[in-house]
């Protein structure tokens, strides 16, 4: 990890799943994969089904939380969110065959990390949830304080080259997205950008007619 998180906060399903994805963050620590001195806190969806929305904002009360104990505030107060770095991954799905979802299934890159602070060096095979914290790391660098939100249920193939992003041009939101096939997109959340790069609109689990006009013209 490159970016120097003051809080990582998964959210998770079940009670279950909180407690194998804290045993999964054990072993990263131990290897050395995520810094001993950032505090990874797994946190139990407050409802069923509640979405990625509402998840986020529990997870940002309870990282509120924690940053407002450790600034020594007598109460919770959103001016420890100032300048600090938060980081939310979502493990939203609970699978037959893991019980911690895709975010620890093991991909086909190995990796070799070499011995720091005491710790032996470690090799082994790459995490989905270590691909996407090197996707952030890679893209947040030189950002300013903040909030990012990613999901862990998507494996995204980062292809060739380095992800810059020109910090100077953004206002106040960034979103990362990715390009999908349409019937794929019609059961998540599609942007329609308009002519300068902003954000124009927002469709939920729209039908195929209503973002078949965003499609840039390969299906996606």
């Amino acid at each position: 990890m490159i970016k120097k998180w003051s809080i990582i906060v998964i959210t998770c399903p079940t009670l279950s799943s909180v407690r194998a994805v804290e045993t999964e963050v054990k072993f990263l620590k131990r290897k050395g994969r995520i810094s001993e001195f950032v505090p990874v806190l797994c946190i139990e969806d407050h409802a069923k089904n509640i979405g990625s929305g509402a998840a986020t904002l529990n997870a940002l009360l309870v990282a509120t939380e924690f940053l407002s104990v450790k600034n020594n505030y007598m109460v919770i107060s959103s001016d420890v969110l100032l300048d600090e770095d938060i980081l939310i991954l979502h493990n939203g799905r609970d699978y037959l065959y893991s019980c911690c979802g895709k975010a620890f299934i093991p991909l086909p890159v190995e990796y070799t990390s070499n011995a720091l602070n005491g710790k032996p060096s470690a090799r082994g095979i790459l995490l989905n949830f270590e691909s996407v914290l090197g996707l952030i790391d890679e893209l947040s660098e030189e950002s300013p304080h903040g909030v990012w939100v990613c999901s862990t249920d998507m494996m995204i193939h980062q292809g060739l080259g380095k992800l810059c992003v020109d910090w100077k041009n953004v206002s106040d939101v960034l979103m990362f997205t990715v390009p999908s096939d349409l019937e794929y997109a019609t059961g998540h959340g599609v942007v329609e950008v308009d002519s300068e790069g902003c954000i124009a609109d927002i469709y939920y689990c729209a039908s195929l007619s209503q973002i078949k006009n965003l499609s840039h013209g390969d299906e996606k």
